[in-house]
């Protein structure tokens, strides 16, 4: 079993290892939390009813197939049990937590392989899909950045295997590929969405599933009343009113991709994957050597651990602010820049 690790782990440095929001000032969130404050002191509100009302206004589902959970792993751990599957498929490299869902869940892991750089045989896989198989997709993928189409996802859905749309970073995406309306049409697709990565409350625990409404009933048999928290619930509810913080977001993540692609477009010394969501994988053959100087620097990136079919030569950066953007630029440019001066 690969090594269990994420990014986010050091709190005095330019963290670019963590894919949260940027352009969502701290002052926001500290003024909701503290407009909020006095719901820490009661018991929250049983099931999230009003956040789940106002996640069905929102995106126009009815109440009954939507759950709340603490956190989008909350739902992914338990899916499996509720559903009853044998086997777990991701498509590698992905998320790494899938694979631990399937080993909490005792389930068969079955990692499936690109056929070349980052894409994956679908037609293959769906082969050996059935009923009791359920299939992780990351949408756009993490840590690749890539955006499956709505309509081969669909096409999954015939092999009848529950087919769980991880949705995290779909909100950073230009493309509307979600696949959160089409969850009333089949009884085997899942949609699992956070609210920490867009909104930029990771602390705060909080995503929700959409799901056929007997799976949603059983969800709720196996989660505690109170799963989320008062302040996750009221927090969320506010941010949800706000559809031009998307839109805005959205524009300026396209902006700082922008900046960021032609910063390196004449670079033979790393590669860049294109994505469609707020970070970007890299490959260089110098990677850990750049790690060990962007950390000298007090910045931190994302390093393959942990990541299925990754190797040391990859690593996952978050696009930030634009100042901080120019930073990490400058800094790898100059470590590439001394590294040729010493050739």
């Amino acid at each position: 079993m690969i090594e269990r690790f994420h990014g986010g782990l050091r709190e005095d440095s330019l963290d670019f290892s963590v894919n949260l929001n940027p352009f969502i000032d701290e002052s926001v969130t500290r003024d909701l939390v503290c407009k909020y404050y006095k719901k820490a002191i009661k018991y929250p509100e049983q099931r999230g009813k009003s956040l789940i009302q106002s996640i069905s206004n929102k995106y126009n589902i009815p109440e009954e197939n939507i759950i709340l959970g603490n956190g989008s792993i909350e739902i992914f751990y338990l899916l499996p049990r509720v559903l009853q599957v044998d086997e777990i498929f991701t498509l590698e490299p992905t998320f790494s937590e899938y694979r631990y869902v399937a080993k909490i869940n005792k389930c068969d892991y079955v990692p499936i392989k690109p056929v070349s750089e980052f894409e994956w045989d679908m037609e293959k896989l769906s082969k050996r899909l059935d009923k009791k198989s359920l299939l992780f997709i990351c949408n756009p993928n993490n840590p690749t950045g890539n955006l499956f189409e709505r309509k081969k996802i669909l096409k999954l859905l015939k092999t009848g295997a529950f087919i769980v749309v991880d949705e995290a970073f779909i909100d950073f995406s230009l493309e509307n590929e979600s696949l959160i309306k089409d969850v009333i049409n089949f009884k085997n697709l899942i949609v699992v969405k956070s609210l920490t990565k867009i909104y930029s409350i990771a602390g705060l625990r909080i995503g929700f599933c959409v799901a056929s409404k007997k799976i949603v009933r059983e969800l709720n048999r196996n989660l505690p009343l109170w799963n989320v928290n008062a302040l996750a619930l009221a927090i969320s509810k506010d941010f949800l009113l706000n559809d031009d913080l998307i839109i805005n977001t959205k524009r300026l993540v396209k902006k700082e991709k922008e900046f960021i692609l032609k910063s390196f477009e004449n670079c033979s010394y790393i590669k860049l994957f294109d994505t469609h969501a707020n970070f970007f994988l890299a490959h260089s053959d110098k990677t850990p050597e750049l790690i060990n100087f962007l950390s000298s620097n007090n910045i931190a990136v994302r390093e393959y651990k942990g990541f299925y079919g990754l190797d040391k030569k990859y690593f996952r950066f978050a696009i930030k602010k634009h100042e901080e953007n120019e930073q990490l630029v400058d800094l790898i440019k100059k470590f590439y820049s001394f590294e040729r001066t010493n050739i």
